[in-house]
């Protein structure tokens, strides 16, 4: 947008009519009737060259600078003297050709002139044709113009004659010289009543096109951007740029090089669920596994965002954003680098939906048919709009129609879709009793919307929800939905065809608006534990739980699961392997563990870590048996990052005593995480839980050495008051022992020779070879950590 005098440039953002000054005085006198060359990309227009009306052509670069060019061949010849004397009243705009197209506003018709401006063509500089037409009766042309590529016509917003608040759309043929009505459009009510023209202060100085086929009309005295249809004449307001200007006049590239479209959203196992929040709008992926989000959009959108949805066939989302002043909205696409491609209102848009209904709640269904939702207290609207990209009707409104509410409930503020049954859900609450919850099922096929399970209240022992505004739901491939609170954050899963909740994780909240969307098609991996629920298992106990990261595994098989088990009763520390893939390969089990006092039982844990970063492995053993796992039972080890599969040792020392009945986790977080943050429970992004049974080691002796009855004797132990293999058993010698040792049953040791003091002397001697050999086993023939 060229403005005042001197001349100073702002660069006008025709989406949200946000602007900033790029250059200040790059002309000390007037400009006007200003075009985009799409053959050299540079601006040309006109430039008042002293105070006496003096002009030449110029043109403009990148970098504001200005060329002046003098007066096309032929200027005085063709368009000639009115003209040179009313150049504040030209407007402009090119061809794809690369000619300039102006036209002169008289009081009584105009006049036209083209200038090939094409610089490889041999007529560079030259006018090519000039006349004059009329103009429609009762109407006062535009102070400036703008070329459709559509229909190859220039077209501009001008006023009545006579009524200076009603406003038209008039188009100029430049194959037939002739200008005619596209469109009345009628007044033109902004914030502070309708626009009037009637001076060349309060026209639109400043005319804008796309390749879509809309013109954007900039009213100089107001800033006011409005939108307008060039095939309808539908007019909307579109945004304020700088006003209260005098003088302006606009150019913009109308056929720009084709750009890469955004690139579409990748649907795999674990995808993100989306978040958009608040006004202006930020963009958040979410995990919903552990709740953790990250911002990925700030400043996404000047306005207002709501009603979001992923569609199946094309990975992109789409949704409803408010625009100008938030008077109006437009459906939109969004690409996987956040860019947003507006997209006004579908064919057939439904007539109870003017404009300000803003669509909040949206979901696609597996055709690519979006399904959209505007609430209301007894009753809802709802929309049925095809956007399968290959589809005749794409962009069409199939089917709407309104929905009463269950009595006693409200619908939630977004809903999800059901892969398995083709229905949406959404988390209700009561109208009387908003700590009330309810799943709710809107039919797509009868549009009915029906309570299918009455939640009761919803708390993860913070208090009850209350019902101020579930705002975002994600949907999964596995018959789940995930509901995100607005002011909580928090995350409860829907099992959509059981009819129950549970506290999943806690996410981004404290806002007022939220929306959410997610590939519904996309499962969510998890990976639980089976050890039994004491140890804090399943969902409902906030069980140890990861989210699946390529790389990064105990041992080299991971596998998912919806919940650590079907039947709680099942949790014995085997369960996992008997479900999906035998995963449970880092530890070989069930572990035999030492209790002995003096004794340390090293665990060997296999781990995989193929990914950049580091990671940390972790193991508890429940050594007193109570059920639970402590923080005094804790061992760590940490995990390079690219360190392949490897083996790495935990051990613990025995304790004197073990429960029969006794179990070890092991989980693997992700990073380099303090010991203080490692727990047993809870969910964690990336890496992997496994639960083994621990037993008494077989061979587990009295921490004294001795074992009251030991068959073979080695320890030095006695039985039954004699050794054995070396040892006197019943006053006798057996295998090894001193020969003519027999009892002969008569209670009295027969004479060896050696006499008593002989006797005593061997069992000392023998004694202490017994107790040698078991020292010498232990230090120099047990490896270190093993125990005897």
């Amino acid at each position: 947008m060229f403005e005042r005098r001197p001349a100073d440039v702002r660069a006008v953002d025709v989406a949200t009519g946000e602007s900033e000054v790029v250059a200040e005085d790059i002309w000390e006198h007037r400009t006007n009737a200003l075009g985009y060359n799409p053959v050299d990309n540079y601006i040309y227009g006109s430039f008042d060259t002293d105070e006496d009306g003096s002009w030449e052509f110029g043109r403009v670069g990148s970098d504001f600078s200005v060329e002046l060019l003098g007066l096309p061949e032929g200027w005085a010849e063709g368009p000639g003297e009115p003209w040179d004397e009313s150049f504040d009243r030209v407007v402009a705009d090119f061809t794809p050709d690369g000619h300039y197209w102006a036209m002169l506003r008289l009081d009584s018709g105009a006049s036209w002139a083209e200038v090939d401006l094409d610089p490889a063509s041999p007529d560079h500089m030259s006018v090519a044709s000039s006349g004059d037409f009329d103009v429609p009766d009762g109407w006062d042309p535009g102070a400036d113009w703008a070329y459709n590529v559509d229909d190859g016509k220039f077209y501009m917003v001008a006023n009545r004659t006579d009524e200076h608040t009603e406003w038209g759309l008039l188009a100029f043929d430049p194959a037939a010289h002739t200008m005619s009505v596209a469109a009345e459009i009628g007044q033109l009510v902004g914030e502070n009543g309708p626009l009037s023209g009637g001076t060349n202060t309060t026209l639109f100085g400043a005319m804008y096109s796309d390749a879509d086929g809309y013109i954007y009309a900039a009213h100089s005295a107001t800033g006011q951007i409005w939108r307008v249809d060039m095939a309808s004449g539908e007019a909307v307001f579109h945004g304020r740029a700088a006003g209260d200007v005098t003088n302006t006049d606009g150019a913009r590239c109308t056929t720009p090089e084709p750009e890469e479209p955004a690139q579409p959203f990748a649907c795999g196992p674990g995808a993100p669920g989306y978040l958009f929040q608040g006004s202006p709008a930020r963009v958040s992926s979410v995990d919903l596994v552990t709740g953790e989000s990250q911002e990925v959009a700030e400043d996404f959108w000047p306005e207002r965002t709501n009603g979001f949805g992923y569609n199946p066939l094309d990975d992109y989302l789409y949704g409803s954003f408010r625009v100008g002043d938030g008077d109006g909205w437009e459906f939109g696409r969004v690409g996987a680098d956040f860019s947003v491609e507006l997209l006004g209102l579908p064919d057939g848009w439904p007539e109870t939906w003017n404009t300000s209904n803003q669509v909040i709640v949206g979901e696609f269904t597996d055709d690519g048919h979006y399904w959209g939702m505007l609430r209301g207290e007894t009753s809802s609207s709802w929309v049925e709009i095809d956007l399968n990209p290959d589809s005749d009707t794409y962009f069409t409104v199939v089917d709407d129609g309104v929905v009463d509410h269950p009595e006693g409930w409200l619908p939630g503020s977004d809903w999800a879709i059901d892969v398995g049954d083709g229905n949406l859900y959404t988390l209700g609450h009561g109208t009387d009793e908003a700590t009330e919850w309810a799943l709710m099922r809107f039919d797509t096929t009868q549009h009915t919307l029906a309570v299918t399970a009455e939640l009761g209240q919803l708390d993860d022992g913070d208090g009850p929800l209350t019902g101020d505004s579930v705002g975002a739901i994600y949907a999964d491939a596995d018959g789940f939905a995930y509901a995100s609170h607005n002011s909580t954050g928090e995350i409860w899963r829907l099992d959509l065809s059981g009819g129950t909740a549970e506290f999943f994780a806690h996410g981004p909240g404290e806002v007022s608006t939220n929306d959410g969307a997610r590939c519904a098609e996309s499962g969510l991996p998890v990976d639980f534990g089976d050890a039994p629920d004491s140890y804090g298992t399943t969902v409902a106990s906030d069980g140890a739980r990861h989210s699946q990261l390529d790389g990064l595994t105990l041992g080299s098989i991971w596998d998912a699961e919806t919940d650590a088990a079907d039947d709680p009763a099942a949790l014995d520390g085997a369960n996992d392997d008997a479900r999906g893939d035998a995963d449970e390969d880092a530890v070989a089990g069930p572990i035999e563990l030492s209790s002995a006092a003096r004794s340390s039982t090293s665990v060997p844990v296999t781990v995989t870590n193929t990914t950049t970063e580091p990671a940390t492995l972790a193991g508890w053993v429940d050594l007193d048996g109570d059920g639970t796992f402590g923080s005094d039972e804790l061992r760590t080890a940490a995990v390079p990052a690219e360190s392949g599969t490897a083996t790495y040792e935990l051990a613990w020392d025995g304790t004197g005593e073990l429960a029969s009945d006794s179990y070890a986790r092991f989980r693997l977080f992700a990073g380099e995480v303090e010991e203080a943050d490692v727990l047993p429970t809870g969910s964690a992004a990336g890496g992997e839980v496994e639960d083994h049974a621990v037993i008494p080691a077989s061979d587990d002796g009295d921490e004294d050495g001795t074992d009251d009855g030991d068959e073979d004797g080695t320890d030095g132990g006695t039985d039954d008051g004699g050794t054995e293999d070396g040892g006197a058993e019943d006053g006798g010698a057996e295998d090894g022992g001193t020969e003519g040792g027999t009892d002969d049953g008569d209670g009295e040791l027969p004479d060896t020779g050696a006499g008593v003091g002989g006797t005593v002397v061997l069992m000392v001697a023998l004694l202490m070879l017994g107790s040698l050999a078991w020292v010498f086993r232990r230090r120099w023939l047990l490896g270190s950590g093993e125990s005897v």
